[in-house]
């Protein structure tokens, strides 16, 4: 479940739907039409187990909050847990109260629950529970309290993404005098004022893909300087795209048209396949020759990593010849 990186996600919506067919069947509580004793038992244990669902997925935001700090979806996702704990753990009691009717302190949670999200939704619009300005602050702490040095720190998402708060934090981050990074800082801090939007700033600026998290082949080949900026600067690549230890990259120096000098391969992962892409080396700089697509299936990034750390690469001959009309060109792909 963790694999997914949605495991707290997966866990609330599974108490979620819990409390919503339970109150679908058991609705006020009244009526002699009960579930026969093991229906009960069944759901007894469900309602206890939502309490344990409640704290894992707590315990995963909780993660990542201390990782990454707070964004306004995992802010809501804090209050989403509160509430939804709130139920597992007044249903959690209802159970361990038994008595006549079956379940009887459902109806009071549910009640006391829902003057709880009442006032959190109330909240949510003031100063004392705004998503975006806890985001902003928490983000702004990560950086001034040294736990993300400043060369990894997101301006980006201080500057686009969290409105006023977050334009006022990074404004706030030119006056750390006491800060060791405290150059590094402004000089990122004016580099995102300069940019248009936070895709171009991810682009441009975004340290899960630089030059050091390229594998490159084959053995004793050296990346050019500036190849990965150009591909960059030319948004040749998603802005979301990212190397290192979870998604393989690799640069390969290879002939793809048969004539010196040798071409660039750059396959790029993401989170379910593979983007590859041609660039030449000229005595100007670098010119994009365009995607590599695969003709047979898929790329799947588990087995093209493999291949490639196995040297099993290479460049072949086209079956068959393009095809031109005028200036059309066709290619024959195999069925």
């Amino acid at each position: 479940m963790w694999d997914t990186n949605h495991a707290s996600q997966l866990l609330l919506t599974w108490v979620a739907l819990t409390i919503l067919f339970l109150n679908a069947v058991y609705q006020d509580g009244a009526g002699d039409d009960l579930p026969p004793p093991w229906v009960r038992r069944g759901v007894e244990g469900a309602l206890l187990a939502m309490a344990v669902y409640v704290g894992i997925a707590a315990y995963g935001i909780s993660l990542r909050i201390g990782q990454y700090g707070l964004t306004p979806e995992r802010f809501w996702g804090v209050l989403a847990t509160a509430v939804l704990g709130a139920y597992a753990f007044g249903y959690a009691l209802a159970v361990l109260r038994r008595g006549e009717p079956w379940l009887r302190m459902v109806r009071a949670v549910n009640l006391v629950v829902a003057l709880f999200v009442a006032a959190i939704g109330l909240l949510a619009h003031t100063p004392v529970l705004d998503p975006i300005g806890w985001s902003a602050r928490s983000q702004f702490k990560r950086l001034a309290e040294g736990r993300t040095p400043a060369a990894d720190f997101d301006y980006g998402y201080l500057q686009f993404e969290l409105g006023r708060a977050g334009i006022a934090r990074l404004a706030e981050l030119e006056t750390l005098d006491s800060h060791p990074e405290l150059p590094v800082i402004r000089e990122r801090v004016a580099l995102v004022r300069a940019e248009e939007s936070y895709w171009k700033w991810k682009q441009r600026h975004d340290s899960g893909f630089g030059p050091d998290l390229f594998e490159v082949l084959p053995a004793g080949a050296t990346l050019p300087e500036g190849l990965i900026d150009f591909v960059r600067s030319e948004n040749l690549v998603w802005a979301n795209d990212s190397c290192g230890a979870k998604r393989y990259c690799a640069a390969i120096h290879v002939e793809l048209d048969g004539e010196a000098p040798k071409e660039w391969v750059l396959v790029v992962h993401r989170r379910s396949w593979a983007q590859a892409l041609a660039i030449a080396e000229t005595d100007t700089g670098f010119r994009s020759l365009g995607v590599l697509q695969p003709t047979e299936g898929g790329a799947n990034p588990g087995e093209l990593e493999a291949s490639l750390k196995a040297s099993d690469f290479g460049t072949e001959a086209p079956r068959f010849r393009d095809f031109r009309i005028g200036e059309a060109r066709y290619r024959v792909v195999p069925n």
